[in-house]
């Protein structure tokens, strides 16, 4: 399915869930479920689920869940199916699948958002808000450290040439900042530094073409010219590279003792350092992670997960949409514990995070828009039987 074809697929789901499909639409949601899937039954449930949804009295008795993962187990069976696709495309539709299936997995607390928020009904009442302004979310914007120690505000720096870097003009567009190298008998290494703090996150070209994106409460150091047979900058926090090829120059991502070296590919790196493992994920390309005095190859799709001291682990099939989700626009959930929702929100919208009382253990999956004020997420999230409390820059969770 296409990147255009994915966003309609998106739109239909939306308008499915909140039961504002048309019947036309409809039709063609069930037409493209039915031309990208080879398993059977997938669009005959979604249209007994959409009938049951219109005449509640007919489906209230019906386990969706149990009909679901028949529904799967059937599909794993299909020899065909699995030889035709690859385990990247496999698994992001099953994933698309389960979305338009379940609405929600009773009982467990995992929650599908499916919808972005700007198409989510949000009438519920119990989040406490403040009467002053709500809590905006993040936008661009970073903080450059040049060689000289001198910082300028990405935010507010305007476009054009910002500096003049060891033989790179530093320029602002509006995509972000590029660094445009120039013909120079120049050797002098000079390092830059781009810091998004909390509430922001930022987009920049590197001297040798490749496109890096940062996102909130990370930063990359980086030489403003590259020289020799290797490329290596070092990032805190989570960044993903659209690496440049160069021939016979390998390019490397150091981090908190870890390093990710490719010739050219696209890939993603989190190492917040609250979070209990450092991520490593790979969507096109062939990466090699070293950490530890251990070395592991990715393939697409796949993971490796290294925590403090331990071993490289990997991750086979991982949902790639949900990695990318940030760099796309929205936080993406994939039975995602409270606590790291909280950590992700507090990034994003720097903002404090206390808890209250006991908090039950809830998890969640689905998207919402990374453009949603503080308050409507937070509307999403408590119909996870958990409450929140806003007081000024800090989100108080309650039982």
């Amino acid at each position: 399915m296409k990147e255009q074809e994915k966003h309609k697929w998106h739109y239909l789901a939306s308008r499915y869930f909140d039961r504002t499909i048309s019947r036309e639409e409809l039709d063609e949601m069930l037409r493209m479920t039915a031309e990208e899937e080879a398993i059977p039954g997938v669009t005959a449930l979604m249209q007994e689920q959409w009938e049951a949804a219109k005449h509640p009295e007919a489906g209230s008795q019906v386990d969706w869940d149990a009909k679901y993962r028949r529904l799967m187990e059937d599909a794993s069976a299909i020899s065909p199916f699995e030889q035709e696709k690859t385990p990247v495309r496999r698994m992001w539709l099953k994933r698309f699948i389960a979305a338009a299936v379940l609405l929600i997995v009773a009982g467990t607390g995992i929650w599908l958002i499916t919808a972005r928020m700007g198409q989510q009904k949000t009438s519920y009442q119990h989040i406490e808000t403040p009467a002053g302004p709500d809590i905006l979310p993040g936008t661009n914007g970073a903080i450059l450290t040049l060689g000289n120690g001198s910082r300028i505000v990405l935010d507010s720096a305007g476009s054009g040439v910002l500096a003049m870097q060891g033989g790179s003009e530093v320029v602002q567009g509006e995509s972000g900042v590029k660094y445009n190298g120039r013909e120079t008998q120049v050797q002098e290494i000079i390092f830059n530094t781009v810091q998004t703090p909390r509430g922001r996150q930022f987009r920049l070209v590197l001297a040798d073409g490749t496109a890096v994106w940062l996102n909130a409460a990370s930063s990359i150091r980086f030489p403003t010219a590259f020289h020799g047979g290797e490329r290596r900058v070092e990032i805190s926090g989570e960044a993903y590279f659209e690496v440049a090829q160069q021939q016979g120059s390998s390019f490397i991502v150091a981090c908190r003792g870890m390093e990710v070296r490719v010739l050219g590919t696209h890939f993603n790196v989190q190492a917040y350092e609250d979070e209990a493992a450092m991520e490593t994920t790979l969507l096109e390309g062939s990466v090699k992670v070293t950490a530890a005095g251990q070395e592991r190859t990715l393939k697409p799709g796949e993971q490796s997960l290294v925590s403090e001291g331990r071993e490289i682990k990997i991750q086979h099939e991982v949902n790639t949409d949900a990695i990318m989700a940030w760099k796309n626009g929205y936080f993406s959930f994939d039975q995602t514990n409270l606590y790291a929702v909280m950590r992700q929100l507090a990034r994003w919208y720097d903002v404090e995070i206390e808890y209250e009382g006991r908090i039950p253990d809830r998890r969640f999956g689905g998207e919402i828009s990374r453009n949603s004020k503080a308050s409507e997420v937070l509307r999403i999230l408590e119909e996870s039987s958990v409450h929140f409390r806003i007081e000024d820059k800090k989100i108080i969770v309650m039982p």
